[in-house]
């Protein structure tokens, strides 16, 4: 059983209900953390607080999805609305609104991965942070195996 705060340090997290340990890292959403709330599926996770934003979270990765859902005031209070793509909020500023969730991308991150690396000629590291240039023979294998994925050949 997994458990969700949220936190006046500016965080929101995911914890095992079980052993109490942290599952992922925390969601940073930078300021005040009023409330976080799952979606359906258990699959996002809504912050919202003093910011004047709230924000959607992947809870597998504890990522964000997209920019900040902005106010001009503090959000008071954010709700998936049940079964369907859309999240409001309410916020001290007078307004509320609606805001798609965005779709789950359909391409896996791999291809993705390899698609970015046979354009630019390079790939991140396995720490995200530093990028290696691909030398020659690995580019062409590369784009020859994309290539072939989609049915066409090259040079």
């Amino acid at each position: 059983e997994l458990l969700l705060s949220a936190s006046f340090d500016g965080t929101a997290q995911i914890w095992n209900g079980r052993t109490g340990v942290a599952d992922g890292e925390p969601m940073n959403h930078g300021d005040m953390v009023y409330d976080a709330v799952w979606s359906d599926d258990s699959s996002l996770v809504l912050t919202y607080g003093r910011s004047g934003t709230a924000r959607l979270w992947d809870a597998a990765s504890s990522r964000p999805l997209g920019e900040p859902l902005s106010h001009c005031g503090r959000v008071d209070g954010a709700v998936f609305l049940r079964g369907r793509p859309v999240v409001a909020t309410c916020s001290r500023d007078g307004t509320a609104r609606l805001w798609t969730v965005p779709a789950p991308v359909t391409t896996l991150a791999h291809q993705v991965s390899e698609q970015t690396s046979v354009m630019t000629g390079m790939e991140l590291g396995d720490d995200d942070v530093v990028v290696r240039l691909l030398d020659v023979s690995e580019w062409r294998s590369r784009r020859d195996a994309l290539e072939t994925a989609r049915g066409t050949t090259g040079p």
